[in-house]
């Protein structure tokens, strides 16, 4: 696209460029008497071209409010592509026009610099902001051209992650919660002469944020959001489909991989699948970004692989991966030993057994634990360290409180988690803790579970796979902070139990004002996180 601006200079963005121009004679006689003259922003498109035209209109308006157009201007062209919407013109240069837009380059970087403090907490508007403008990083287009913008990317992204909160989160519904709190917005930032926005101008800004811009936001967000829970940290990897969006060039079904914190109940960070690849191999790639520092990394049995199983290790941390029928001879050989251990009685002393009840279900669970080194040596050569780890076999007991039908499900795990501290027997703590892992894993589903009812994530219809990789980091991160919210709420008001999220959806940020003065009272920090 580069070759095709060559004689072109950008004079602003379609937001930002003078819009007044000199009517002759013949033009001005159209303006009938007593009517005031105003000029307005439009565009042209050109059809079969990747471009369009903005114009000005000068206008003027009936007893019935409707905009009657007596002349126009075209000041240059948008190409499809920009996603900032600026306009270039051809040479030679408007001198004037480019001392304008230098004028308004200097005064955002002023303000970035003199903007005064809106709040005191750790989680004010400007603690968030900070944390927020030292991510954005925007998507390499192929032009040399910079971005030249009138309203910083963090605070549009700001805005969007508040309108996620209440279960909004596309560009449209995002542009009608900044213009019904544009006040507020005017009061907090007064120095960037906010104005109203369109979908458009949203859809254009997540669309050119980086990958690593949004990967950053949202590690930044959990990480500081996470609270000090007792006890080893569990972290749960899974696959997810935007079932609603299909890619523009494959036509196939967008897939994310995400992790999530099940002790801190937090989404750690999240991966776009490529179309031409698969989750298995996006999980050993997530999980080199973090280090575990002893974290226990659960995993279906579809990411059951000896590469996720380094990837773990590498960074700290153990896996606990599950063991089913698409592994072979590794879930019959397990199964065996198991079936021969509990018929002789061997392991009766090292069970587990924890009470379900909830979701119209009761029953229980009972979790078996046997060395790792049990196993044939094929297996410990394959897998590392799941000689000194443990076998896990978790029976559940289920019974639907409505028809009284009971249901028996027994699923099999190898982890590398230690099975005794010094080669003796297994303590009836690390039991509890294998049984605990089987158990917690399945937070992940409860994450996916209100991406997709509460922000109709799995609904969203989507071509972009740059625009729905941003779409959904926004409301990640919405979920994270609700969830905190939720969480501090709890605590704060002494509740025996804490509020459903749904609720906590329509309470954070039905204002903006009422959104930052809520995060005001989370206390944690906003601060870059290793």
């Amino acid at each position: 696209m580069s070759d095709k601006r060559d004689n072109l200079d950008k004079i602003g963005t379609y937001s930002t460029i003078s819009l007044p121009f000199e009517l002759n004679a013949e033009q001005l006689s159209k303006l009938p008497p007593g009517k005031e003259l105003h000029f307005d922003r439009a565009k042209q498109t050109v059809r079969g071209a990747d471009y369009c035209y903005a114009v000005s209109r000068a206008c003027y308006r009936t007893e019935r409010s409707r905009s009657v157009t007596i002349a126009s201007k075209t000041l240059g062209k948008i190409f499809a592509d920009d996603p900032e919407q600026n306009v270039y013109r051809n040479r030679p240069r408007n001198w004037k026009q480019l001392a304008q837009i230098q004028a308004a380059e200097a005064a955002v970087k002023e303000a970035k610099t003199h903007q005064e403090p809106t709040g005191t907490g750790v989680y004010s508007v400007q603690g968030i902001l900070g944390m927020l403008e030292s991510a954005i990083e925007f998507r390499d287009d192929g032009t040399s051209f910079p971005t030249i913008v009138k309203v910083p990317a963090s605070v549009l992204l700001l805005v969007c992650v508040f309108s996620a909160t209440r279960g909004e989160f596309n560009a449209r519904q995002a542009a009608d919660y900044w213009n019904a709190n544009l006040g507020e917005l005017q009061r907090l930032f007064p120095a960037f002469h906010l104005e109203e926005v369109s979908s458009d101008t949203i859809r254009r800004m997540l669309r050119s944020l980086s990958d690593e811009t949004l990967k950053t936001v949202l590690k930044n967000v959990a990480g500081n959001l996470t609270g000090d829970r007792p006890g080893l940290r569990q972290i749960a990897l899974d696959g997810q489909a935007a079932r609603a969006s299909r890619h523009i060039d494959t036509d196939r079904i967008i897939f994310h991989m995400n992790m999530v914190d099940c002790s801190n109940m937090r989404i750690m960070a999240h991966e776009q699948i490529d179309t031409k690849s698969n989750e298995i191999k996006a999980g050993p790639k997530l999980v080199s970004q973090f280090n575990l520092n002893g974290a226990i990394v659960s995993a279906d049995a579809l990411n059951t692989v000896v590469e996720l199983a380094e990837a773990i290790l590498k960074q700290g941390g153990h896996y606990f991966l599950a063991a089913k029928g698409n592994k072979g001879f590794l879930f019959d050989d397990i199964e065996e030993l198991f079936s021969n251990a509990l018929r002789n009685m061997e392991i009766q002393s090292r069970m587990s057994s924890r009470d379900i009840n909830g979701h119209g279900r009761k029953g229980y669970h009972q979790t078996f634990v046997l060395p790792g080194n049990m196993l044939d040596k094929k297996y410990l050569r394959k897998w590392p360290s799941l000689a000194e780890g443990c076998l896990v076999k978790n029976i559940s007991f289920l019974t639907e409180t409505k028809t009284g039908e009971t249901t028996r499900e027994e699923r099999y795990f190898i982890t590398s988690y230690p099975y005794s501290a010094n080669g003796g027997p297994i303590e009836q703590s690390t039991v509890e803790l294998m049984a605990q892992c089987v158990t917690s894993h399945w937070y992940v589903e409860s994450t996916h579970w209100h991406l997709d009812l509460n922000f109709k994530q799995d609904a969203f219809q989507c071509q972009d796979p740059y625009y729905l990789f941003a779409a959904t980091t926004v409301i990640k991160v919405a979920l994270n902070l609700v969830k905190a919210f939720q969480e501090h709420e709890q605590a704060s008001k002494n509740l025996k139990r804490a509020r459903s999220v749904e609720r906590c959806l329509k309470e954070f940020a039905p204002t903006l004002a009422i959104g930052v003065k809520n995060c005001e009272g989370l206390g944690g920090e906003w601060a870059n996180v290793d």
